[in-house]
């Protein structure tokens, strides 16, 4: 009795990883689009929370409270040396501190000279945007927080406006 050996012939294994490679050249565009709006999303998110942060502590010590570019107790008008949540009290103090974001990815204002500020009642009359970017201003990948009459909303891709 034969025994019948099993197995891939050589032909097979390389028919196999031709195509194998033919997938991986064509999904991958697609997942580096999903990592950088993954990682954009997740800068989003420390920037509402950072928001949230400045206005329940503004409401808890009854003072102003603002959301701004830099890294110290001085308020500057580049965001690409971080943010930080800064109590606007005597002597002024940092509650939370974000540095540079360290992807390439950027973040600006509408009104650059200008910045959310939160009241003792958790009230802020900002009105402008923030935009988060990626370092290639992918319009779909953008993330944007719009405030208006006091509130705010996040948004992403084509419902970002573009200034």
């Amino acid at each position: 009795m034969q025994k019948q050996a099993s197995g891939f012939t050589l032909i097979e294994l390389v028919v196999t990883m031709v195509i194998i490679a033919i997938l991986a050249s064509i999904s991958a565009p697609s997942f580096n689009s999903m990592i950088i709006g993954n990682r954009l999303s997740g800068e989003m998110n420390a920037i509402i929370g950072g928001l949230n942060i400045a206005r329940s502590e503004a409401q808890k010590r009854g003072t102003t409270v603002s959301v701004c570019a830099g890294t110290d107790i001085a308020c500057v008008t580049d965001w690409s040396a971080g943010w930080v949540v800064l109590l606007e009290s005597d002597p002024k103090e940092q509650l939370l501190v974000r540095p540079t974001l360290t992807s390439g990815d950027t973040i600006s204002v509408s009104l650059a000279s200008e910045y959310p500020q939160f009241n003792a009642a958790g009230y802020t009359f900002y009105t402008g945007k923030i935009f988060l970017r990626d370092k290639s201003n992918t319009a779909s990948l953008t993330r944007c927080i719009i405030f208006n009459a006091g509130s705010w909303v996040s948004k992403k891709g084509a419902a970002c406006p573009t200034t």
